[in-house]
C-alpha cells in the first residue's frame, strides 16, 4: 500500500486540512518472469523475461515462474500425451502474473491431457488457462 498526503486548494488558495489516500500497489512477483514476445535470450527477469519453452527447462525445483498474460502456443513442447514436457527433477508452481491471465494453448493434446501432463512434471499450477 502506498499513501499520499494531499492538501486541497480553492480558487481563493483556501487550504483544505491535510488528508490521506490509501493507493493499493502490486507487489512485484518474487519468482522467474515469462512473457510472450520473449525472445529466448533472457534470464528470467520483468526486464529480461523467460519464453515458456526456457522456463520448462531452466527453472529450478521449488521456483515460482509468472507467465505475464497472453497466448502461449507451445511450438517444441510436448504438453499432452505420454510425453514429458521436462525432464528437471522437482516440481516448480506455474502462475499467471498478477492482474493478468496467461493461456497455454495447445491444440495437439486435449485439456485434460495438458492439465495431468502439468500436474505431473511441475507439481502445481494456478491461474492459468488451457485451451
Amino acid at each position: 500500500m502506498t499513501v499520499l498526503r494531499f492538501v486541497a486548494v480553492d480558487e481563493a488558495g483556501n487550504e483544505s486540512a491535510p488528508f490521506d489516500v490509501t493507493i493499493p500497489v502490486a507487489a512485484v512477483p518474487v519468482g522467474k518472469i515469462v512473457a510472450v514476445g520473449a525472445t529466448g535470450a533472457g534470464v528470467g527477469t520483468e526486464n529480461s523475461p523467460w519464453t515458456l519453452a526456457q522456463a520448462l527447462a531452466q527453472y529450478v525445483p521449488g521456483d515460482k515462474i509468472w507467465l505475464h498474460g497472453g497466448v502461449y502456443a507451445p511450438t517444441g513442447i510436448a504438453l499432452g500425451g505420454d510425453a514429458c514436457v521436462s525432464a528437471r527433477p522437482g516440481p516448480a508452481t506455474f502462475s499467471s502474473y498478477p492482474g493478468e491471465l496467461a493461456v497455454i494453448d495447445d491444440a495437439r493434446a486435449t485439456v485434460g491431457e495438458i492439465a495431468d501432463t502439468l500436474r505431473e512434471a511441475f507439481g502445481e499450477y494456478r491461474e492459468v488457462a488451457i485451451d
